[in-house]
């Protein structure tokens, strides 16, 4: 299967997005629209096979860190260096949570991915290390979420409810 990824699809034109999902047939197009606005989101997601849940990303990032988003740079700075447990929560929710899991290019390094240049930081600088904690937890919950599909057939259309909304702490059942 192919897959494309359009980097700043919010900066495309719109009328193009959708003759390019055509003209690639049957491959998975992402476009990556780096916006809070869900409304915004979904208006990408009725031209182009996926576009990334940045809306959600921003709330998980508030919910874990109890931070703003406007210092989200400092704000992954800080988990980088201090708050490791943080950083493996907001994998865990991305990756099991509903829709098409995307993790920053690095961010199994520990990269802080936070804005230009740095949110393409080159990964063969790390000599790609598969040892660190948050690369082993990835293969995991990857290992984790394939295994569930077949278990269930009805893993992935089904839609993650939350069981437990306390002051510091969520769950969700899926």
């Amino acid at each position: 299967m192919s897959t494309y990824t359009i980097n700043a699809a919010k900066h495309v034109t719109p009328e193009f997005l959708p003759l390019f999902q055509k003209a690639t047939g049957d491959a998975f197009v992402t476009g990556e629209v780096f916006d809070k606005s869900m409304e915004r989101i979904c208006g990408y997601q009725d031209h182009l096979t996926n576009a990334p849940n940045y809306p959600t990303y921003f709330s998980i990032l508030y919910a874990f860190t109890r931070g703003n988003t406007s210092s989200l740079p400092d704000q992954v700075e800080i988990m980088k260096h201090n708050c490791r447990d943080l950083a493996k929560n907001v994998i865990a929710f991305t990756i099991l949570c509903d829709g098409t899991p995307m993790v920053y290019q690095g961010r199994e390094q520990h990269f802080s991915g936070a804005h230009d240049p740095d949110n393409r930081e080159a990964l063969w600088l790390s000599d790609y290390d598969t040892n660190t904690p948050l690369y082993e937890l990835i293969a995991t919950l990857n290992t984790l979420r394939k295994h569930a599909s077949p278990v269930d057939p009805e893993y992935l259309n089904t839609q993650a409810s939350p069981i437990l909304k306390g002051l510091g702490e969520m769950a969700f059942v899926k």
